[in-house]
């Protein structure tokens, strides 16, 4: 029955396109499109990770919903290097025909911000869908501190001597933990490792006070009582963490650059055919909302809210603009 209603609505789907699919829903929105027959063979995804990780593993639970509701096989395929930018260039240098996409996250917009890769964002790549985000968390060994001010409180006392744990050099918890150092004047040591696990070691071995980072890189010894998340870098509360404070409820506003929030989003190459981004845009934003999608991002502790369009690219441009002020103003030159 599944399969018989996905091809269903693989139909409608295509039909619409007759008098315009998505319109001004926020799906891209490109008005009176002409029919087009997409997609007519299978689609490639470029995870720029290696496979396993929380990006590789979002994108490879899409797959069988795809397949599910429209009959459409999605090929995952992982090509890691140069911090995500290996993979990216490919799939934006890929033909523009809606059949290779590339599943791009904050940290390919913070080496845009560094001039790393191209800046001219909008000349690079069309924005597809909003498939997770992933929550900054600050977490320590249970049993060291209580909330965030204790620590803000510990590290103040000891200038440069508090060490926070992060998994990357620039990006969205080293933009934050250097506005906080700021906010407080505690001069917390900043220092950055290969990976989210590497910070979960030196969090449990006593090694640093807390780490800063994705709260998927935690969820799992938080779940085991092994570590307490002291605050979320969020400026609401997470629907899978209600009970842990935003970091602005702790007394602290890092979002003087704007929301830099953590996440993953689908792309496709510059000049799509506005009739093929609509129907794309459609299709992930089904799969993103889908029960089995979002049951799926609950157990991994991340959110899906699908956003495409307009939204996609407000949110894009604004966490892009954040981490190039940042850059500019904290990093610059370091």
């Amino acid at each position: 029955m599944k399969k018989i209603l996905g091809v269903a609505l693989s139909l409608i789907m295509v039909l619409a396109l007759v008098t315009g699919c998505g319109g001004d829903s926020g799906s891209g929105g490109s008005g009176g499109t002409q029919k087009v027959d997409f997609p007519t063979k299978e689609i490639k995804v470029i995870v720029p990770w290696n496979a396993g990780g929380g990006n590789d593993v979002a994108a490879r639970e899409l797959q069988p919903i795809f397949k599910d509701m429209f009959g459409v096989d999605l090929v995952i395929e992982n090509v890691a290097g140069g911090s995500s930018a290996v993979g990216l260039t490919q799939a934006i240098n890929s033909e523009a025909d809606g059949y290779t996409l590339g599943f791009m996250t904050s940290t390919y917009l913070g080496l845009a911000a560094q001039g790393t890769v191209s800046d001219a964002l909008s000349d690079d790549f069309e924005n597809i869908c909003l498939v997770m985000e992933d929550p900054i968390a600050v977490v320590c060994k249970t049993g060291r501190y209580e909330t965030m001010e204790d620590f803000v409180n510990d590290a103040a006392g000891r200038p440069g001597k508090a060490v926070v744990a992060m998994s990357n050099t620039f990006g969205t918890a080293p933009v934050y933990c250097t506005i906080l150092n700021e906010l407080t004047g505690m001069d917390s040591k900043l220092v950055c490792y290969d990976s989210g696990s590497r910070c979960v070691t030196e969090v449990l071995g006593g090694h640093v006070e807390v780490a800063c980072s994705n709260y998927t890189d935690f969820a799992d010894q938080v779940a085991a009582g092994e570590m307490k998340v002291l605050a979320l870098m969020t400026q609401e509360r997470s629907k899978v963490l209600p009970d842990v404070p935003t970091i602005q409820e702790c007394g602290y506003d890092v979002f003087s650059l704007g929301y830099i929030r953590q996440m993953s989003f689908m792309i496709a190459p510059k000049g799509l055919d506005p009739a093929v981004k609509d129907i794309l845009c459609d299709m992930f934003q089904q799969a993103c909302q889908s029960e089995e999608y979002q049951e799926f991002a609950t157990s991994r502790s991340f959110t899906s809210s699908g956003a495409t369009g307009e939204d996609l690219d407000g949110i894009v441009t604004e966490v892009y603009d954040g981490l190039k002020e940042a850059y500019d103003s904290y990093f610059a030159g370091k």
